[in-house]
């Protein structure tokens, strides 16, 4: 199976979902649990910079996160974190490239994320098994053009771009999908974007003019 980078078109879509008062809370649990790592992990380099700055120790750097002690929620966190590896590998890259921006411009360290009444986390399609990559046949996966199954959210019904999601399911085109986008607005309006790609352009090329 090809990876996302090796495929010849890739393509974007930004659909709005409707999510049950369960899934909601299970997407403020996966939003929370991000926060929790990243922030973890800008903690444990601000920890390490000023244990090499005052006080020359290196302990810490062995540590995958430095954590106070848990309260309750906290601990339920953790746990979404440790049952969640593409949550837990999509937030350590978003950590990671916050670095890369910043060795690039020269400003703008990772610093903590604060609570916001819009949520958005991350977390990938996998095709475990599979020998070809369609839109119905990985761990996020479109039921039909009027539905989609997401990790850990299960089921959910959504509106837009169901030409295209239409076509290429009833033709059984290939076509990837790579990181998947949870959002939620500030005016409580859900909305998932999806990276697709395939060998197999999505737009018809538009014919050749005499200019």
């Amino acid at each position: 199976m090809k990876r996302m980078s090796s495929l010849a078109c890739h393509f974007g879509i930004k659909l709005r979902f409707y999510p049950s008062s369960k899934q909601k809370k299970i997407i403020k649990l996966n939003y929370d649990a991000q926060r929790f790592v990243y922030n973890s992990y800008v903690g444990r380099n601000r920890t390490n910079y000023h244990a090499r700055r005052f006080l020359a120790s290196r302990q810490c750097q062995a540590m995958p996160f430095v954590f106070s002690a848990l309260n309750r929620y906290e601990t339920e966190l953790a746990e979404t974190v440790a049952a969640n590896n593409e949550l837990l590998a999509n937030t350590i890259q978003n950590y990671q490239k916050a670095w890369n921006n910043y060795r690039k411009i020269g400003h703008g360290i990772p610093t903590f994320h604060k609570k916001r009444s819009d949520w958005s986390y991350q977390t990938n399609c996998q095709y475990p098994k599979q020998l070809e990559a369609y839109l119905d046949n990985g761990t996020a996966k479109f039921i039909d053009d009027k539905h989609v199954k997401l990790p850990k959210l299960g089921v959910v019904r959504i509106a837009g771009f169901r030409k295209l999601i239409e076509a290429r399911l009833l033709n059984h085109i290939p076509t990837r999908i790579g990181t998947v986008t949870i959002k939620k607005t500030a005016d409580n309006q859900f909305y998932l974007s999806m990276q697709l790609g395939s060998d197999v352009s999505f737009v018809k090329d538009l014919p050749k003019t005499q200019s």
